[in-house]
């Protein structure tokens, strides 16, 4: 299984996405509220609370 790239969460065979980069890099997803925050907003997820990634 592979784990979200912005939240950490696992992300279940068969859900999520996969978004690649046109300079080749993958990003894996499990919802679109991850992706935007990632892609379209440029968040930071050591700064975004709800995230496993979160560092105070």
């Amino acid at each position: 299984m592979v784990n979200c790239t912005f939240c950490g969460k696992e992300v279940e065979p068969g859900t999520g996405t996969l978004y690649i980069k046109d300079d080749a890099k993958m990003f894996n997803f499990c919802s679109m509220k991850c992706r935007k925050n990632q892609l379209k907003l440029k968040r930071n997820p050591v700064h975004t609370v709800w995230t496993e990634r979160f560092k105070k």
